[in-house]
């Protein structure tokens, strides 16, 4: 291709497109003349089985240690008074922690077949929120414009991974742009009827909602457009990118039965198209964040949790909440203690992955005792498949590690006026 054309190319869960050659490739999953997955799809299946493993089972055990640090930082600051210098760099190790778990379920999103929550998300609230982000933590030499058409409906998809994946998108606009330029963030809903040349062949015709980020940065060349969602493939400097972002967003957007269309020319500038279904006839799922209010309360709480330190945070953390705390390290004690005092014990507390007899099983030996038990489950790392199954046992409250004090407070409050 000639320097300065302009390619393109359309990304969706069969097929491959490049309207410049007008060529058509199965890119997933791809065949050799014998059947068989061809070495490249065989080696882009393989990068993803060994990022879920590595990402499994690292993220439980790295969420426990956030949830020490972010704990004892949050039980830290509610101890101080509301004048003290201290309650800022506290706040700073608590989101620093956040982002840290940020990054691990980054590495799940690749790796994850199922997601936890296929919504509906509201796609105007979504890019409000995206934007105010990128807003406020991007250099001021990147220049943010954004489109975004009223009343936009819903989309399809987890409103948390989508944010992942535009979130995502725009920070690799910003880096293309070192010496500062343009990001526009466009939203609107489009109807792509039968044939019509935007719509890959492996999807239906129907109404879409179109979100475009654009930036005005170096390009990107042909040759290496049709790479940039394997996983592991990255151009950034190292230590600047792990080549992950870009197939996170892949998956993220075939899950919904969405596509993408990636237009770019070298020196002036690349844009992304995520065509994601709309959801015309069913409202958005209410995303009102937790307010961060501590709630005090009263009453016992059995807590368990097979790691020390994270057992000593929630105890100190309860105690200073007003409640009355019973500990256990496994399942087994969990359930040895709830059959003799479970009279006078209010709620669970009870981590899903542990040696032994797993928060599962132990959440139905305790229903067993006592169905109506008062339970929430807590882990660092829970697929969806877990979720589901303990959904089916009882549809128990959750809590996703690392926790403020803040967020078990309110935890905690729901559970007990339910």
């Amino acid at each position: 291709m000639a320097e300065g054309t302009r390619s393109s190319k359309t990304f969706d869960q069969g097929t491959v497109t490049d309207p410049a050659s007008e060529s058509l490739e199965q890119a997933k999953p791809q065949r050799n003349e014998n059947g068989e997955p061809s070495d490249k799809e065989t080696n882009r299946s393989q990068a993803l089985e060994t990022l879920g493993l590595l990402a499994g089972g690292v993220a439980h055990d790295f969420n426990n240690a956030l949830e020490v640090i972010m704990g004892f930082a949050s039980l830290a600051r509610v101890r101080l008074p509301a004048a003290d210098p201290l309650h800022e760099p506290l706040k700073i190790i608590e989101e620093s922690a956040k982002g840290a778990a940020s990054l691990a379920r980054s590495l799940l999103d690749v790796s994850r077949e199922n997601p936890d929550d296929m919504g509906p998300a509201d796609a105007g609230d979504l890019l409000g929120t995206v934007i105010r982000i990128i807003s406020r933590t991007f250099d001021r030499k990147v220049r943010i414009e954004h489109h975004i058409a009223p009343r936009l409906p819903c989309i399809r998809g987890s409103r948390s991974r989508l944010q992942l994946a535009i979130l995502n998108l725009c920070i690799n606009a910003r880096d293309a742009m070192q010496k500062g330029g343009t990001l526009v963030i466009e939203g609107q809903l489009q109807t792509l009827q039968p044939g019509d040349a935007r719509l890959p062949a492996a999807r239906a015709a129907g109404d879409y909602v179109r979100i475009g980020v654009r930036d005005t940065g170096v390009g990107i060349p042909a040759d290496i457009l049709e790479k940039i969602f394997v996983p592991l493939f990255t151009t950034k400097q190292p230590g600047r990118g792990t080549g992950l972002g870009l197939a996170m967003v892949d998956r993220i957007v075939r899950e919904t039965q969405g596509f993408i269309a990636v237009t770019s020319k070298q020196g002036e500038g690349t844009e992304f198209s995520l065509y994601l279904p709309a959801v015309l006839d069913q409202p958005p799922r209410a995303t009102s964040p937790a307010s961060g209010r501590m709630m005090a309360g009263k009453g016992r709480v059995l807590v368990v949790d097979d790691e020390p330190r994270v057992l000593q945070f929630l105890e100190k953390g309860l105690t200073r909440l007003g409640y009355e705390v019973e500990t256990a390290e496994s399942g087994n004690k969990a359930c040895e203690i709830y059959s003799r005092k479970g009279g006078d014990i209010d709620c669970v507390l009870l981590d899903l992955i542990m040696p032994g007899m797993s928060g599962l099983e132990a959440y139905g030996r305790l229903k067993d005792i006592n169905p109506g038990v008062k339970v929430i489950l807590s882990s660092g790392y829970s697929s969806g498949r877990i979720r589901g199954e303990a959904m089916e046992a009882g549809d128990p409250e959750f809590l996703e590690k690392p926790f403020t004090l803040e967020e078990l407070s309110q935890a905690l409050q729901k559970v007990q006026q339910n």
